[in-house]
Parts: structure tokens; C-alpha cells; sequence
């Protein structure tokens, strides 16, 4: 027996593996499904590499960026994609948070930087509200006029005003 035929068997039965969960759909499962976790962690990835000082600070851009879009990605894959008209602000976020980043990471970045990081921040911040505001404004107007008629039934009842 040669020293090479259990390798050689070990290849052929990781060759026959693979063809048989690719005709079972494994991968094109993994591919539909936890494509926005492959975002995220190649954000985390970029995030741990600027930690251990095998990239520059710059690349806290990008990474940022990653993280909050895999982040956002993942909510929108995996429960519903209608939280997308709600939540695309988070898109710009990402840049600020990616943007803040590299300001503390690196003590050289022009203040400008973190000036532009923190308005895209509150800018997304604000239209987040917004977009969440107009979508629950129907809901809010219902619940007002509900308040309103439980208080024009009841208000006399529990001497709310007088008659």
C-alpha cells in the first residue's frame, strides 16, 4: 500500500461531497440565504486586520461601512424586505460610522473628516425619524382618534368636564 492512496481517497471522497451537497442545493441555500453574514464579517474582517496594524486606519472606511450594511442587510433578508423603506438611512450611516472610525484611529485626520462623519450621523439620524414618522403617522392618527372618541364616551362618566 503506497502512502499516497489514503490522501488520494481522502481528495476523492471531498470531491464526491461537495458535488453531492451542490446537487442538493446546500450551497446555492448558503449562498440566498447568508449572503448578508459574509457582508458583516468581511467588515469584521477589515476591522480586525486595522486592529492588529496590518492596515492603515483609512481602511476603517470601508469596514465601518460593512458592518452596518451587513448589519442592515441581515435585518432586511431575514425578516422582511419592506423594512428597507424604513430603514435606508442607515445607508449614509454607514459611511459616517466608517468615517468616525478612521478619526479615532488615526490622530492625523483632518477635523473636517470628523465634522463631515458626525453631520452624515445626525443627518441619518434625522431622516430615520422622518421615514419612521411618516410610517407610523396613519397609526398615530388612528390612536388619536381613538383617544379622543374613548374620551368624548367616557370623559362624562368620569367627571372629565361637566354638562
Amino acid at each position: 500500500m503506497n502512502r499516497k492512496e489514503p490522501a488520494i481517497g481522502i481528495v476523492i471522497i471531498a470531491a464526491g461531497l461537495f458535488i453531492l451537497l451542490g446537487k442538493w442545493g446546500f450551497f446555492s441555500f448558503l449562498g440566498g440565504t447568508l449572503w448578508p453574514l459574509f457582508v458583516f464579517l468581511a467588515g469584521a474582517a477589515l476591522y480586525v486586520l486595522i486592529r492588529y496594524r496590518m492596515l492603515p486606519a483609512v481602511a476603517f472606511v470601508p469596514a465601518g461601512a460593512l458592518l452596518v450594511y451587513g448589519l442592515l442587510f441581515m435585518i432586511c433578508h431575514w425578516v422582511s424586505w419592506g423594512l428597507f423603506a424604513y430603514l435606508w438611512p442607515l445607508i449614509p450611516f454607514g459611511l459616517a460610522v466608517g468615517l468616525f472610525g478612521y478619526c479615532q484611529l488615526d490622530p492625523y485626520a483632518q477635523r473636517g473628516v470628523y465634522a463631515f462623519a458626525i453631520a452624515l450621523a445626525g443627518i441619518s439620524a434625522l431622516l430615520l425619524l422622518f421615514t419612521l414618522f411618516v410610517g407610523l403617522i396613519v397609526y398615530l392618527i388612528a390612536l388619536f382618534l381613538i383617544l379622543v372618541g374613548v374620551v368624548l364616551v367616557f370623559g362624562p362618566r368620569f367627571g372629565l368636564w361637566r354638562r
